[in-house]
């Protein structure tokens, strides 16, 4: 019946007969509820993969421990998938401004590939392009 049902696992139920109004209705509750379970946004590259609302990280399975500003450099890089992202665009997301000739952003590129690193990852997992940005690498 509809209690085993549920408690096997399923989402909704609906006992026949059933009106065409009693269905929309559950399903616009199904689509509701799942928009609100896709705000959790994951994101994955690699083998790295980040949880917005509960700004979790891994490597691998293992757990990344990262600063606000960490997770928000590796969001960054995460979500350009292999691609280049310039430094400047790195400092906004990480401090919302850009500071000329500050070494804040090198050291958290720094500090992120330590922490890769005590979890397996090759320090080049964060590559630098000279003079362009920084892009995640899919080790």
């Amino acid at each position: 019946g509809e209690a085993e049902t549920l408690n096997a696992g399923a989402d909704d139920f609906i006992a026949k007969p059933f009106s065409e109004r009693t269905f929309q209705a559950r399903i616009k509750k199904a689509l509701w509820h799942g928009s609100l379970a896709s705000m959790e946004k994951t994101f994955s590259w690699g083998h790295v993969r980040m949880t917005i609302d509960t700004r979790a990280a891994e490597y691998r399975g293992e757990r990344l421990d990262l600063s606000d500003h960490e997770f928000n450099i590796l969001l960054q890089l995460v979500q350009a998938q292999g691609r280049i992202v310039e430094a400047n665009a790195l400092e906004r997301s990480a401090w919302g401004d850009v500071e000329r000739f500050s070494m804040r952003l090198a050291n958290k590129i720094k500090t992120l590939r330590n922490k890769f690193e005590a979890l397996g990852a090759p320090r080049e997992i964060i590559d630098t392009n000279r003079g362009m940005g920084y892009v995640l690498r899919e080790y």
